[in-house]
């Protein structure tokens, strides 16, 4: 299978048994997540070998492992902080989320949940930045 993104286009490997799960939604002109390996030749082009192919809303459910938010203090209040609880109330599940104070435009701390815990998805990351005082939502792999 070729694929591109914005550097070029790559040669990804795919067996049988991972396409034959995925065939269906394999479509031209679709975002994909590719997890799998990359084959280094000297002589070649490297090439990925895909374990599994995601379409990109079952990526963002199943491969995150946290939910960073950079919030601006001056701005992120009680009330945000409610709705936050709110939304995490609504989007259960097992993704940390990882808040990055910032301070005049510098990391001031950061501070790790343990029992906010969400299930992340388009919607989830619509309506966080939605919320006053959120500066940024990143996802980490």
């Amino acid at each position: 299978v070729t694929v591109e993104d914005f550097h070029g286009s790559y040669e990804v490997i795919v067996f049988s048994s991972c396409y034959q799960k995925r065939r269906k939604k394999l479509q031209q002109d679709k975002i994909v997540v590719i997890a799998g390996k990359v084959s280094v030749k000297e002589r070649s082009d490297n090439k990925v070998i895909a374990d599994e192919i995601y379409m990109i809303d079952e990526a963002l459910s199943v491969l995150p492992r946290e939910v960073h938010l950079t919030l601006r203090p001056e701005i992120f209040g009680e009330r945000e902080l409610a709705d936050l609880k709110s939304l995490t109330m609504r989007f259960p599940g097992d993704r940390e989320i990882v808040f990055h104070w910032r301070e005049n435009g510098r990391k001031k701390y950061v501070v790790h949940t343990r029992s906010a815990k969400v299930s992340f998805g388009f919607e989830l990351f619509r309506e966080l930045k939605q919320i006053s005082g959120v500066e940024n939502v990143e996802i980490s792999f």
